[in-house]
């Protein structure tokens, strides 16, 4: 998944003075930030904060913004998503300025309650950028040095803050400058929309498959009925084709084919049986952060249970099949995708189409 994937918010260019009536200062006894020369600034050597009140993106956002001119030592830079303030929450990164190397912080407050989830040393340079994206329960920052692409450098699993909240935006002191403020709800990648989606389209409309269409037809079905229960509920994407990295997704559903049987059904042809296999994949253990061994194992088990409870409502007839079973045992164990540790469990399915 592609950062950022949302466009700019403000450019702020516009006449010196207040951020206007999109922003709000914040409420925990902030001073406003203002701008000058098209560029946002602090106006006292404290601390300075307001936070888009347009809407309020999410559960699944980004935030991110341009640094023109580095703070001043001592100093800090932060943006804040699934930011609410009663009660005080919201995930938040933290640049900030030191006498040597400065440092990022990707930190989270609950009801008030400050804790830092993990850091990198990287220096604030002009023209340089930072962001933050929330998707499910995967907090990650990113930076983008100037002239450069951005790049991922701090990755944590952590479940404490949920649903919707404002982006903000913390300048301390009156030196720093920034500009080109961006973000909003990020769109979980699923199911890629096409060929695939107009194949299953093309079978919908005649109220059936037929053995001629095979196993793809049964493999992005399962997917798509998949996708629509479990996407953003108990899953970030689902896929009908197993991929070499997920991006750091957790949990991921994956429907994947297996084989074929072609019995004698007519004289004219076969009736085909098809085997698919359905995956799931959980983020294991994350050092540093909350996320443990059972957090993973738990994760696993519901979604087992809600893909059985999705299997169960759709054995019978459908545009996709004629019939599916699925009363084979599952296999768990542990795999790498993409460089992260995964609990991995694969749920077999028989599809019957005559």
């Amino acid at each position: 998944m592609a950062f950022p994937e949302t466009g700019i918010l403000d450019n702020f260019n516009r006449a010196d003075g207040s951020l206007g009536t999109n922003w709000t200062i914040a409420p925990w006894g902030a001073q406003p930030l203002e701008i000058i020369s098209q560029e946002v600034a602090g106006t006292t050597p404290g601390s300075n904060a307001e936070y888009w009140n347009v809407s309020m993106p999410g559960p699944d956002c980004e935030v991110y913004v341009t640094v023109k001119t580095p703070l001043d030592i001592g100093q800090h830079l932060y943006l804040r998503a699934r930011h609410t303030y009663l009660p005080h929450n919201g995930y938040y990164v933290a640049w900030v300025r030191l006498a040597d190397t400065d440092n990022i912080q990707l930190n989270k407050l609950v009801n008030g309650a400050l804790t830092t989830l993990d850091n990198e040393q990287i220096e604030m340079a002009s023209n340089a950028k930072i962001g933050l994206e929330a998707i499910g329960n995967c907090i990650k920052v990113y930076h983008c040095p100037s002239g450069g692409s951005w790049t991922e450098i701090i990755s944590v699993m952590d479940s404490s803050i949920q649903g919707a909240g404002y982006l903000a935006m913390f300048l301390g002191g009156t030196v720093g400058r920034v500009t080109d403020f961006g973000g909003g709800t990020c769109q979980l990648p699923a199911i890629i929309p096409d060929p695939a989606d107009i194949i299953l389209a093309a079978v919908a409309r005649k109220g059936f498959v037929s053995a001629g269409e095979g196993r793809q037809v049964a493999r992005l079905g399962l997917a798509q009925l998949l996708k629509e229960a479990l996407v953003s509920t108990y899953a970030q994407a689902v896929y009908h084709y197993l991929l070499a990295d997920f991006g750091g997704l957790s949990p991921v559903i994956v429907v994947a084919s297996q084989g074929t049987q072609r019995q004698a059904y007519t004289a004219q042809g076969t009736r085909p049986t098809y085997s698919l296999n359905i995956h799931t994949f959980t983020r294991y253990a994350v050092p540093g952060t909350t996320w443990g061994e059972e957090d993973a194992e738990l994760r696993m088990d519901v979604l087992e249970r809600q893909i059985g409870a999705v299997l169960e409502t759709s054995r019978g007839l459908t545009p996709y099949w004629k019939r599916l079973d699925y009363g084979e045992m599952s296999n768990c164990g542990d795999v790498v995708v993409g460089g992260l540790d995964y609990r991995h469990e694969v749920i077999p399915v028989i599809a019957e189409v005559f």
